[in-house]
């Protein structure tokens, strides 16, 4: 579906070359296909009985070309390296190349361009450097679904074994703790809980992992009130 627009630019470019020779213009039949999964939703994954003010995190955000793990490629690695008991941080930013030239659409939701990639190194090089790093963390995304998915497919594309990390999604975990706001996007969620989203910059991978820490950070204070029975142990 995020192509309808692109295929809307060109029967149009189409038809105004085909008025010119006197044809018959072309109408474009948009549709889709769905596969729906009928499954629990999923908060936390792969749980190992982490102590969590002992664990390290790293709340993480892919950039990539698409939605599909098998078609699209990863252009951006961006976390935060989170330390529950100091509050420290370290943020990481990887751009990635990828093997072919960006879409326009692309370019506009994330603000990287082909220029920005062209001296970048390919996902084959970065990916070691992703694996290390999340190495016994537990990992956090906005969406850990599609985000963990796309590490996941990597990992067998590339012959590593599956991917074992304890995953959060906090994009659940919204749904359940703030059932009436209108959307579950970062930026939504981000105002809900206080914390300064700026649009100008989101979507970039580094960004939105920062505001996903404080996010993060402040649904677990949140749900320790609201559940007292949560500790920092469990």
């Amino acid at each position: 579906m995020q192509v309808f627009p692109e295929a809307f630019q060109k029967i149009k470019q189409i038809n105004k070359q085909r008025k010119q020779i006197n044809k018959d213009p072309l109408k474009l039949i948009y549709g889709s296909e769905f596969v729906v999964l009928n499954r629990g939703v999923d908060y936390v994954r792969n749980p190992q009985g982490h102590i969590l003010n002992q664990a390290k995190y790293v709340v993480f955000d892919l950039e990539t070309t698409g939605l599909s793990p098998e078609f699209d490629e990863v252009i951006e690695f961006g976390a935060s390296v989170y330390d529950y008991q100091t509050g420290t941080r370290e943020r990481i930013d990887w751009l990635i190349k990828p093997t072919k030239p960006l879409k326009a659409f692309t370019i506009e939701l994330t603000k990287i361009t082909d220029e920005m990639l062209a001296n970048c190194p390919s996902i084959e090089a970065v990916f070691p450097k992703i694996l290390t790093l999340i190495e016994g963390a537990i990992l956090v995304a906005h969406n850990a679904t599609f985000d963990f998915t796309f590490l996941q497919a990597l990992a067998q594309r590339f012959g590593y074994e599956p991917l074992t990390n304890t995953v959060i999604d906090t994009l659940a975990i919204a749904r359940a703790f703030y059932p009436d706001l209108k959307n579950y996007r970062l930026g939504t969620v981000a105002k809900k809980t206080g914390i300064i989203y700026d649009e100008r910059v989101a979507h970039r991978g580094d960004y939105d992992a920062d505001v996903l820490t404080d996010v993060f950070e402040r649904m677990w204070n949140e749900a320790k009130q609201q559940l007292p029975l949560i500790k920092d142990e469990d």
